[in-house]
């Protein structure tokens, strides 16, 4: 049978509580932070994803953030940015231009950078609160991985502005939040896999892999099935790389539910971003996506480490992938 993971403190494998939605007090440690982020996709051509990490104890907020649609792409890296205070004591996260605030099962999703605005609703497909345990939660001895971390799958629409363009956004998309200590050259050291996607009228699906630095290998993974949630029992992430080793072309999530059955989904890479922060390459990637025996083509969400040292990562060589900000052409 697929593993069922009960959070502690719920009957429930589904579901922290409604405050969590919100920020968190932070912990007296410089590494304390708290992320929140949506990634978005139709696996036609259009996508994204608004990631905002907040370090109240520096004082602090990084943004990653990428957009597609109609041909035009955008790209950004910022960071340190002022955190947007006010929005916190409000409930919401927030850095820069760019903010989210989670509120029974809908999000607003704003950013507005030069050649970017982003005015998007993100709401939840399964009903409220739906907050999937991905990272072990607070109570639970395998605390020691990582901060506490949920995902929800469901949809985004509103506009995207790239440049002088103004596009639609209708798609499937997934919401994430975390808060805790995290250390990121020892959480993703030797290699880390962050996807996720779906079909449409079908399966969701989440998947987390990491080799650490001290040893320990990391797999999660759940499958959103007609409304059910399936913690996978094993997990399999597999990329296809150019000559490069660092371009993702491609890949597969192998999802081993047991009896509730077993989930291949196959993905290609139609927009890739090369960032570096915290010390760390990585790269975030989008593209259509199929699942093995269903019909249909839905959408993938990447974030990629392969923990290869460099002596310069600002002059990192890569045949495919945007390295710098803003308005790509």
């Amino acid at each position: 049978m697929a593993q069922v993971m009960n959070v502690p403190g719920h009957a429930e494998p589904i579901g922290f509580e409604p405050v969590d939605e919100g920020p968190h007090e932070p912990l007296p440690d410089r590494l304390w932070q708290e992320s929140t982020w949506v990634y978005w996709g139709d696996g036609a051509g259009t996508g994204g994803v608004v990631h905002v990490s907040q370090e109240p104890n520096n004082d602090l907020g990084t943004v990653f953030a990428s957009a597609f649609a109609g041909g035009a792409a955008y790209r950004r890296l910022s960071g340190p940015l002022e955190l947007a205070t006010p929005l916190r004591d409000a409930g919401g996260h927030g850095a820069g231009g760019y903010s989210i605030r989670h509120e029974g099962g809908s999000s607003a999703i704003r950013a507005v950078d030069e050649d970017l605005e982003i005015d998007l609703v993100f709401r939840d497909a399964l009903p409220y609160p739906s907050m999937l345990a991905v990272f072990p939660a607070i109570g639970d001895p395998a605390k020691v991985v990582t901060s506490t971390s949920y995902q929800s799958p469901g949809s985004v629409s509103g506009t995207v502005r790239l440049g002088g363009q103004t596009f639609t956004v209708d798609a499937m998309a997934q919401r994430g939040h975390s808060w805790g200590i995290r250390d990121y050259p020892v959480l993703l050291g030797r290699g880390s896999r962050f996807v996720t996607g779906g079909v449409p009228d079908g399966p969701t699906f989440f998947a987390y892999g990491a080799a650490r630095t001290d040893g320990l290998v990391v797999r999660i993974g759940c499958v959103q099935d007609a409304g059910r949630i399936l913690y996978a029992r094993a997990v399999k992430i597999v990329v296809e790389f150019d000559l490069d080793g660092a371009t993702a072309l491609g890949g597969r999530v192998e999802l081993d539910c047991g009896d509730a059955g077993h989930y291949v989904f196959r993905s290609e890479v139609e927009n890739c971003n090369q960032f570096f922060m915290h010390e760390v390459n990585f790269s975030v990637c989008f593209g259509p996506a199929t699942l093995d025996g269903h019909a249909g083509v839905g959408w993938t969400a990447w974030e990629i480490q392969n923990g290869v040292p460099h002596p310069d990562p600002a002059n990192r060589t890569y045949l495919g992938g945007y390295t710098r900000d803003g308005l790509q052409s």
